[in-house]
């Protein structure tokens, strides 16, 4: 029987960190989908994400974002999912 893992998700050090990250990759949610013109609505049915979980990534008040939800958004806006993270990261640890 195969084993299942839990959604990876990406591990900061410090609460300040981690609040300027989830800040960072917000913004950079936000600006991708405002730049196809897609409402929160839009890109949340299509990631099968709810609404109100877009509009907390993007405002950096999600606890966490799933590497699956980076995924998807990349595949949604043609991206690769590592442009949502902030430059200052290098090796971010899933």
């Amino acid at each position: 029987m195969a084993t299942v893992l839990p959604p990876r998700r990406i591990v900061m050090g410090s609460p300040n960190e981690e609040r300027r990250f989830r800040e960072a990759v917000g913004l950079r949610v936000k600006e991708a989908r405002l730049s196809v013109w897609l409402t929160q609505q839009e890109v949340a049915d299509a990631i099968d994400l709810s609404r109100p979980s877009l509009a907390n990534i993007e405002k950096g008040r999600q606890g966490s974002v799933q590497l699956r939800t980076l995924r998807r958004l990349g595949r949604l806006f043609q991206m690769d999912y590592r442009d949502f993270l902030p430059a200052g990261l290098t090796r971010p640890c899933f």
